[in-house]
């Protein structure tokens, strides 16, 4: 593991053979963060999708927001909880007007361990 100013929190959805991870680059600064619609446009938050079985619309992040808080603060970085939530904006890719809309709020704990 590599320390760093970031801290890469991902969320799986899953609705019969359909698959979206949605991952967020927070930064690690104090106790909460707030990503905003230009975080989002820098890549900030990325989309990974798929669906081997369906004819799919590519959508990409255009807009929305992502807030975190520490609900531990008091803790090390490897036994903090956080709350997640979030609104993410889709856009299809090929220039359509499609939109669709991902909503998040969520519990992570730590998936790595200081030694």
């Amino acid at each position: 593991m590599v320390g760093g100013p970031y801290r890469l929190f991902w969320a799986e959805f899953r609705n019969g053979g359909f698959r979206r991870v949605i991952y967020v680059k927070a930064p690690m600064k104090g106790n909460n963060f707030t990503l905003n619609k230009q975080a989002i446009l820098d890549g900030k938050v990325q989309l990974i999708y798929g669906c081997p079985n369906c004819l799919m619309v590519a959508y990409k992040p255009v807009d929305g927001y992502v807030k975190g808080k520490n609900l531990t603060p008091d803790k090390r970085a490897d036994q903090t909880k956080w709350l997640l939530e979030a609104k993410i904006i889709l856009q299809a890719v090929a220039g359509s007007v499609q939109r669709d809309t991902i909503t998040v709020k969520q519990y992570f704990d730590p998936n790595f361990v200081f030694n």
